[in-house]
């Protein structure tokens, strides 16, 4: 990352060009944009790292599920799904349920849906819905709750990527 740092000619700068007048608050104006402008890179950075981070785990992922590793499938799914990766829950989802890679679980398996179907993967909406003829009320409820669980737990866990869109 480039470094920022705050130089005389930063200063001079921020005073066109005399610096001999700097008040104390022309001072912390030109610290406060110096970090103002360190504070977006930081973001940007961090945005891209997120997205370069999920996109590598779902790849991963996709790659040992294709080549019949379900249990390190699921690892990589679930490193995704926990950054907030939709597809990737969705997948993890289908994992339990179906009880590839994982213990056979309609409870875990549509949890990981719900939380996809938050998102707006209408796979995962349908995929509930064929799940759900297999659950009673009850499973379905505590399900729900697993998930609400587990969104809070991918907000906090994530919450300095996060950006209202």
């Amino acid at each position: 990352m480039e470094k920022l740092t705050l130089t005389q000619s930063d200063i001079q700068n921020s005073a066109n060009g005399d610096a001999s007048h700097l008040s104390f608050k022309d001072i912390e104006v030109t610290i406060v944009e110096l970090l103002l402008k360190l504070n977006d890179r930081l973001d940007k950075k961090a945005e891209e790292e997120q997205y370069f981070s999920d996109h590598k785990c779902f790849q991963t992922a996709l790659y040992e599920y294709k080549t019949s590793e379900f249990m390190k499938a699921a690892k990589w799914f679930r490193r995704a799904a926990m950054k907030g990766h939709t597809k990737s829950q969705f997948y993890l989802g289908i994992m339990f349920t179906q009880g590839k890679g994982v213990p056979k679980s309609l409870y875990h398996g549509y949890s990981w849906l719900s939380l996809a179907a938050s998102q707006s993967c209408p796979e995962a909406t349908a995929a509930m819905e064929r799940v759900e003829r297999y659950m009673t009320s009850s499973e379905i409820s505590q399900a729900n709750k697993l998930a609400a669980t587990r969104y809070e737990e991918i907000h906090d866990l994530n919450f300095c990527y996060l950006k209202s869109k």
